[in-house]
């Protein structure tokens, strides 16, 4: 019987024996929320209908380390519906809590502005934003930019375009221009040794040729070349080398004149190899290109001029600056009998439809002896020819 007891009590005590503590086991503390604080980000005045945005919450732990918790907080006690001063937020995380006062202030939107407006683009342009300001009835204002719609434009295609900007209940509208793009012009090498003008400033057309089927004089576009006083500076480059001109402040190389005294007509001098003139850009309707040059001296007029070369050139562009074609002349087209008439050149091949402009050089200066053979150009007259 006293066998049996003691084999039962044993199992006990080793069983009490595993669960006893070891010293230096201790857990750890848990880790608590001591306090929660308003970081950045604090609104205290809002307007009514305004939605509610959210500061920064950091909360403090026993064991002295911080976080960010906002996005674990909870907000109460906000109503924009209507005016009301010391409204009470109160900010919850776990069991701690703290709370701040804003202003509600009944203020409405009265008018919007643009200003920074863009209102020319190319095809294929990003739109860009005008900068918005709301004006508010209690005198504040505020950029909102990106909270503004704009509408009223398509980037894809070249139009005129009136552009709406909306916020809230307001709008305001202003006008943009979205153009093609133009092609990059390439200066083409031409055989009289240099690259070929700038297209013309003028991309207006300042002349327009009319066609006609009759030889009367009306239908003409005359321009005068006379002198510096009446060189039409808004339809013609003087070329000179590499240079021209593009007015009378005689910026990179102007432009030298003849006399115009008593009965002698002047003329744009032509008196030095490489000079010349490039037309503005014109539009005309004929299958028939006539250009009269008007000569209105030859010097040196007491000699006879060399022969066996050419004189000057014409080279013949259309409106994107692509070379169509080119004439050559030579010294039997101007000599002392030619000076008070005019070169008459008649353009009929397939391209001439296309031409919009060209330009005329001297390419060589011909000699008698030691003397310069040069001319003056007086005007220069067009037509366009609805059949050839």
């Amino acid at each position: 019987m006293k066998k049996l007891i003691l084999f039962t009590v044993l199992p006990i005590l080793l069983l009490s024996s595993c669960n006893s503590s070891t010293p230096g086991s201790n857990p750890e503390p848990s880790k608590e929320v001591i306090s929660i604080a308003l970081g950045s980000g604090v609104i205290r005045q809002y307007h009514v209908g305004d939605a509610f945005i959210s500061p920064i919450v950091i909360a403090t732990y026993n064991d002295e380390t911080t976080e960010d918790v906002s996005s674990l907080c909870a907000f109460d006690g906000f109503d924009s519906s209507k005016e009301a001063e010391d409204q009470i937020i109160t900010v919850t995380y776990l069991n701690k809590t703290t709370t701040y006062t804003v202003d509600i202030i009944d203020s409405h939107l009265e008018s919007i502005s643009l200003s920074n407006k863009v209102t020319t683009f190319k095809v294929g342009d990003s739109f860009i934003k005008p900068t918005v300001t709301a004006y508010y009835s209690d005198s504040h204002t505020e950029v909102v930019t990106e909270k503004t719609t704009f509408s009223g434009y398509d980037m894809s295609v070249s139009n005129t375009y009136t552009v709406t900007a909306t916020y809230q209940d307001k709008s305001t509208s202003y006008t943009i221009t979205v153009s093609e793009k133009e092609e990059e012009f390439v200066r083409q090498q031409l055989d009289c040794g240099y690259l070929q003008m700038p297209l013309p400033k003028n991309h207006t057309n300042p002349f327009n040729l009319k066609t006609t089927l009759s030889a009367d004089d009306t239908s003409w576009y005359n321009s005068s070349l006379k002198s510096s006083d009446e060189f039409p500076y808004d339809e013609y480059r003087f070329i000179y080398g590499k240079s021209y001109d593009d007015g009378p402040s005689g910026e990179k190389s102007s432009p030298s004149f003849y006399s115009s005294t008593g009965s002698n007509p002047g003329g744009l001098k032509m008196d030095q190899k490489n000079k010349g003139f490039q037309t503005g850009e014109f539009t005309h309707t004929g299958a028939k290109l006539e250009i009269r040059i008007g000569i209105s001296q030859v010097n040196n007029a007491s000699g006879t001029a060399a022969t066996g070369q050419d004189v000057y050139r014409i080279y013949y562009f259309d409106n994107k600056g692509t070379l169509l074609g080119q004439d050559n002349y030579g010294t039997g087209n101007i000599t002392v009998q030619t000076a008070g008439n005019y070169l008459k050149i008649y353009k009929t091949e397939s391209y001439t439809p296309n031409i919009a402009y060209f330009e005329f050089r001297l390419i060589n200066l011909t000699y008698k002896g030691s003397q310069n053979y040069n001319f003056g150009i007086d005007y220069v007259n067009l037509k366009s020819w609805e059949r050839a």
